[in-house]
């Protein structure tokens, strides 16, 4: 399994990368001061909105590539008390499709007013864990162990759907796109702005073959479903019944998940 830690203090990161052995963890050493810069100028005010923008796309690039199973996000991201912190971070995350479970791993407590205010504006499946502590300390290996890892572990393991969907996810994004004939005829049937994206479906459905759970129940369907509109679109009949009915299942699934 492979998680990704965004943690604004690098010996905290240490600590927590070095208990987390068991995993793939993205960023490592060699990348974590340029993955956390990233982090920081999107979330700093002083930056200018076009910076911001830049280094959010590059966040949401590197998290993409790496394909985590489970983010685990620290709160207080940058040390500018006017900047923005894990939870915006987080929602912004989910608006670009990343559903991956979230634990937030931070000093400041779940009953802080802030947090019980906006917490729940990110999409589950959320867990919120102190790390024990008030001050300047360091997070105790052994409190981690007895406090962070099971949460882990039951995050993912209630996850696993939600983990899997998340490869077909950005497809919803290209149904999004499509609009409505002027004239008021399908959505689907004709058009052809899906058409440049049938090898991102392949590549999706490949990702979720190569996932030996994913062969079953509605992640199969979707599966299906994709086959179905990519064979009618390579054989040049995007916009037959079949194929219509296909996409508009797909959609309805999507937006399910």
């Amino acid at each position: 399994m492979k998680i990704a830690i965004i943690e604004n203090q690098y010996d905290q990161f240490d600590v927590i990368s070095g208990l987390l052995e068991e995993y793939t963890l993205f960023p490592d050493y060699t990348r974590y001061k340029n993955f956390l810069d990233k982090v920081r100028i999107h979330l700093n005010t002083r930056y200018s909105k076009e910076q911001k923008a830049e280094a959010l796309q590059s966040v949401i690039k590197d998290l993409q590539e790496f394909k985590p199973d489970l983010l685990i996000i620290d709160h207080i991201l940058v040390g500018n008390h006017s900047a923005e912190n894990g939870i915006q971070l987080a929602k912004k995350l989910r608006k670009e499709m990343m559903t991956q479970p979230i634990l937030f791993l931070s000093r400041t407590e779940q009953n802080h007013v802030d947090v019980c205010k906006y917490l729940p504006e990110v999409k589950a499946p959320v867990r919120w864990v102190s790390k024990g502590y008030s001050g300047e300390e360091i997070l105790e290996p052994e409190y981690f162990k007895q406090n962070v890892i099971s949460q882990i572990k039951e995050l993912l393991n209630e996850s696993v759907p939600i983990i899997e969907s998340h490869y077909l996810l950005p497809i919803i994004k290209k149904f999004e796109e499509i609009e409505t004939n002027q004239n008021g005829l399908s959505r689907y049937r004709h058009n052809k702005s899906l058409i440049p994206h049938v090898n991102q479906f392949t590549v999706i459905i490949q990702n979720m073959k190569s996932l030996t759970t994913q062969n079953t129940g509605e992640n199969k369907t979707l599966v299906n479903l994709c086959e179905t509109i990519i064979r009618y679109s390579s054989q040049g009949e995007f916009g037959n019944d079949e194929c219509e009915i296909a996409c508009k299942k797909l959609e309805e699934l999507l937006r399910k998940l």
